[in-house]
């Protein structure tokens, strides 16, 4: 058994960036930055290859499925990066893509 679908995924974004020095007793803020909150549709895949028994018992169906799914979340994951700690403002954003895979269990009943 095969089964691709996909979808998308609603992340409500809240970026903030807060850069202390504890070299001393004291503990001093050197830069603290907060961005606006905003929303952001991310496009996912799900792909799973497996083995599917189904047994029927009077008005209840029991499931049973194994395989190995794929799950991809397309530039799911973005990353700010400073690039000099000595000039305010020099950073860039990279955005990268989040897949996570392995083998995977179901078990359902269904009435």
């Amino acid at each position: 058994m095969g089964n691709f679908s996909s979808g998308w995924l609603i992340a409500d974004i809240d970026k903030d960036f807060r850069d202390v020095d504890i070299s001393g007793a004291t503990t001093t803020v050197v830069a603290s930055v907060e961005n606006d909150k905003y929303w952001r549709l991310i496009p996912t895949f799900d792909l799973r290859f497996g083995l599917n028994y189904g047994h029927k018992i009077f008005c209840t169906k029991l499931d049973l499925e194994l395989g190995y799914e794929a799950i991809v979340a397309w530039k799911g994951i973005e990353n700010i990066y400073f690039v000099d700690t000595n000039n305010p403002g020099s950073s860039f954003n990279k955005e990268r893509t989040l897949s996570m895979q392995g083998p995977y269990a179901h078990l359902g009943i269904s009435f």
